[in-house]
Parts: structure tokens; C-alpha cells; sequence
């Protein structure tokens, strides 16, 4: 074989490579769309096979069209009602412009990397208004209020991000975090809920920074056998029970808060390491 062959082959045999790792890549990159809900829309709108429709749950049922990874759904505003559930991973769901819009009922999120923005939830007669049940969900300008429970419930779901969210007059907590890690809440309001501003049970590395705990009725933060969580920049205040009230766990910072006028006490530590 001359010196020219041999150049060739390894040229040729390289492009082949190329051409078999990128030809799979091709076939699996998938075009993003954006739908629209709109409630004032005719009932059709659920069934004429277009990326528009009139209720949350045609959106999310529909098969063709498909909302699938990374697409985009606008909502305008208005008001939807019922059980919305998010199964898709990578969705962003806000609204079609500035205003928000309102669901009476509930939103469960299942799928990670979901991003849910300019939602108000009217939450009577159910036991939540939003459930995270998956990993990277962020909340953002959502408010919650009227839940017979918690109004926002994590249910172990790592890394959620909860960003100017407001969990008012909720039958529960505002907001209840069970198990996970990296948690995050930031500008975030929790007033006037039966039970806590926050609870965080079994949190790990949660981070909770810039928000207002006041008028619950029960701790404006509850932390249970939460490891490596950090509290600062936040006002915890005229709450029934304590201001912040840990038991148990390991690690936790409390910094430049402001704790005052609390029915109980402004910080119990009740067997935490710190």
C-alpha cells in the first residue's frame, strides 16, 4: 500500500466515524413549538388538531399536536379550572404577555426541568394548589392561596427553585418541602397559611434567602431534621408559634434575619447541631 493510500484510508476511515456519531444526533433533535391556551377560545379549538387550545388539559392530552421536551405553552389571561397535570420534561408554562392567569383547582408538576411562571392558583376545595413531584422545577411570580393544606407541597424533588412565590390564607403550611436537596426559595412571601410559613422535613443543602414568614399561625419557618440549610436576609415576624423552630438536623445557618413580635419565641434549636 503506497504512503497516498494509507493518507487516504485514515482520511476516510476519520469521515466515517463522524458521519455515524452525528447521523444518530440528526434524528434526535427535536423542533421546539409553542402553543397557546386561551379560555375565551371556542370549545373546538380542543379538537381541530392546531397548537391552539382552550383548556390546559386538551393541551397536555392532545396527541397531534404533542407538547413535548422543551416546547413552550402561553397562557393568556383568564380563567381554567380543574386538575392541571405537567408530565412533560423541559416545559415552560407562562403567560402570553404580562398578566398573569388563574386556576381554580391544582397543578401537579411530575416531569423535571419544568418552569412554571405567572400563576395565580385559587385552591379552594383541594388539598394543594401546586405539587412538585420531580427534579429542576422552578416556580416563578406564583401565587397560592386557599388550599384545605399546604399550599405549595415539594414532595421529595430535588433542586426546586421557588422565586417570588406568595402562599396565603392556605389551610396548611404556605409551603411544605418533604425530603430532597437544594431546595431554594428566594423572595418568596408565606403569610396568614393555619400551619407554617414553611416547613422543611428531612431537607438537605435548602437555601431560603430574602422572604417574609409573618402572620401564620403556626412557625414562620419550620425546619425538621434538615442538614446543611442556611436562612438569611428574611423577616420572620407577628407569627403564632415561633419565628424559625428547628429540631433536630445538623448545620444549619441562620444569618442577618429579622425576627420580631412572634407568639413564641424568635429561634428554638431543639437538638440541632450548628
Amino acid at each position: 500500500m503506497t504512503r497516498w493510500s494509507k493518507l487516504w484510508r485514515r482520511r476516510w476511515g476519520w469521515t466515517a466515524v463522524l458521519l455515524v456519531g452525528l447521523t444518530p444526533l440528526s434524528h434526535a433533535t427535536h423542533e421546539r413549538h409553542t402553543f397557546l391556551v386561551d379560555a375565551a377560545a371556542p370549545a373546538a379549538e380542543d379538537h381541530d388538531g392546531d397548537h391552539h387550545f382552550q383548556t390546559l388539559q386538551a393541551a397536555f392530552a392532545s396527541s397531534a399536536p404533542r407538547v413535548e421536551h422543551n416546547d413552550t405553552v402561553l397562557v393568556r389571561p383568564g380563567r381554567y379550572e380543574g386538575e392541571v397535570t405537567l408530565a412533560v420534561p423541559g416545559v415552560t408554562l407562562r403567560p402570553a404577555g404580562e398578566a398573569p392567569w388563574t386556576l381554580v383547582g391544582t397543578l401537579t408538576l411530575s416531569a423535571k426541568q419544568v418552569s412554571v411562571e405567572g400563576l395565580r392558583v385559587e385552591a379552594a376545595g383541594w388539598p394543594h394548589g401546586v405539587v412538585v413531584r420531580a427534579q429542576d422545577v422552578r416556580l416563578t411570580r406564583v401565587e397560592v392561596w386557599g388550599a384545605g393544606g399546604a399550599g405549595v407541597r415539594i414532595e421529595d424533588a430535588p433542586y426546586a427553585r421557588l422565586e417570588d412565590v406568595h402562599a396565603h390564607n392556605n389551610g396548611g403550611d404556605g409551603a411544605l418541602a418533604v425530603g430532597g436537596e437544594g431546595l431554594t426559595v428566594w423572595r418568596g412571601r408565606f403569610e396568614a397559611n393555619a400551619g407554617a410559613g414553611l416547613t422543611g422535613a428531612g431537607l438537605r443543602g435548602a437555601w431560603l434567602s430574602d422572604s417574609a414568614f409573618s402572620l401564620n399561625r403556626g412557625p414562620g419557618v419550620r425546619l425538621d431534621g434538615a442538614t446543611a440549610t442556611r436562612l438569611e436576609g428574611s423577616t420572620l415576624s407577628a407569627n403564632g408559634g415561633d419565628g424559625v423552630h428547628a429540631g433536630g438536623g445538623a448545620g444549619l445557618v441562620v444569618v442577618a434575619n429579622s425576627l420580631a413580635h412572634n407568639g413564641r419565641h424568635g429561634l428554638v434549636l431543639d437538638g440541632t447541631a450548628r
